[in-house]
């Protein structure tokens, strides 16, 4: 018997993403885990999202022999590690995070408690760790249990998810936007921005180079800031549709991805942005980030950008949107079967 079970707080595209590999691999998706109270020698795929109360279920049923095997999806090295844990939370509480102390005190009392469970799992008989880059599997090597096997599968975006065609949201903006979208020489970043001072190195040399810069974000603190500085530069979208995103990511310069080396979380993986400008061949503008820079040592193409590497009258080649299906999700599914 094979089962897959994925708590009710995992980000609805990491789910999507979850429920395709389940299907691939011919793990039936349940909603209650009693299912195993009647298992005998089941396997078991669940990810790193569930709550405690869930994994101490999952660390008793491997116990009492209803589970003889474990596939944990493992999107966070913080929910596993101590030692990136350690990282994380100083971050935050360097970060504007600092002041959401619902967010600091669940760090600070829930995720030691992962940590352990997870631990206790992966330690516990035949288990499976899945990893979204090779250098969170280096890193984990060294500091787990010696008898994980480990898998490799990047976040990469879910190729029939991913329409490039106008959606409905864009007809609501105005007529700047449009314009500025319809003449494509822009700089796009969607999602968090993890770098400030990264983001106003890229802003200058937009303003240089008279490009416009589209944000999608919810930090609104941090957008109202760029604003002030690079008046008339900067349009900031705030939060958009996932089709929006995509539409400007197919229409843009150039994407952005920017990930901070503070903690081993960051600097180990690729975002899943990163993977979406990759898999439409556009160029990428990047920060220093050894987790990214991995994934484009074995090609050249998209253009991929340190920030660092950045100069006034540099010339972005534009590309053209060609979807490029090594990139998509389906395609590490079927390599991770293949392996």
């Amino acid at each position: 018997m094979r089962y897959a079970f994925f708590g009710r707080d995992t980000h609805h595209v990491d789910l999507q993403r979850h429920l395709l590999l389940a299907n691939a691999l011919g793990h039936e998706v349940i909603s209650d885990l009693s299912v195993l109270d009647h298992a005998s020698a089941a396997k078991l795929l669940f990810s790193d999202s569930c709550d405690t109360k869930t994994l101490l279920k999952i660390k008793r049923a491997q116990q009492n022999g209803k589970i003889s095997k474990v596939s944990v999806i493992i999107l966070e090295l913080f929910n596993v590690d101590f030692q990136a844990w350690r990282e994380e939370l100083t971050f935050l509480l360097k970060s504007e995070a600092r002041s959401n102390w619902k967010a600091i005190l669940y760090f600070l009392l829930v995720v030691p408690l992962k940590i352990r469970l997870i631990q206790g799992i992966l330690s516990f008989g035949s288990t499976e760790a899945i990893i979204p880059s090779q250098l969170r599997v280096n890193y984990l090597k060294t500091r787990l249990s010696q008898n994980i096997v480990y898998t490799v599968l990047r976040n990469k975006p879910i190729l029939k998810q991913f329409q490039v065609k106008v959606p409905i949201d864009f007809e609501s903006q105005t007529e700047q936007v449009k314009e500025i979208v319809a003449g494509g020489n822009f700089i796009f970043i969607g999602g968090r921005i993890n770098v400030e001072t990264e983001f106003f190195t890229v802003c200058a040399f937009a303003s240089q180079n008279n490009l416009k810069v589209l944000a999608a974000t919810g930090q609104f603190d941090m957008m109202q800031r760029s604003v002030i500085k690079f008046p008339g530069l900067i349009i900031s979208l705030g939060k958009i549709s996932n089709e929006f995103v995509m539409y400007l990511s197919s229409r843009c310069l150039a994407g952005l991805c920017l990930y901070h080396n503070a903690t081993s979380n960051q600097r180990l993986s690729a975002s899943s942005k990163f993977f979406e400008f990759m898999l439409i061949n556009k160029t990428i503008i990047a920060s220093d980030n050894p987790g990214m820079l991995a994934e484009v040592q074995h090609s050249t193409e998209p253009l991929v950008i340190p920030i660092n590497k950045l100069t006034e009258g540099m010339k972005i080649e534009r590309t053209e949107a060609l979807i490029n299906e090594e990139y998509s999700f389906e395609n590490e599914i079927e390599d991770y079967k293949i392996n």
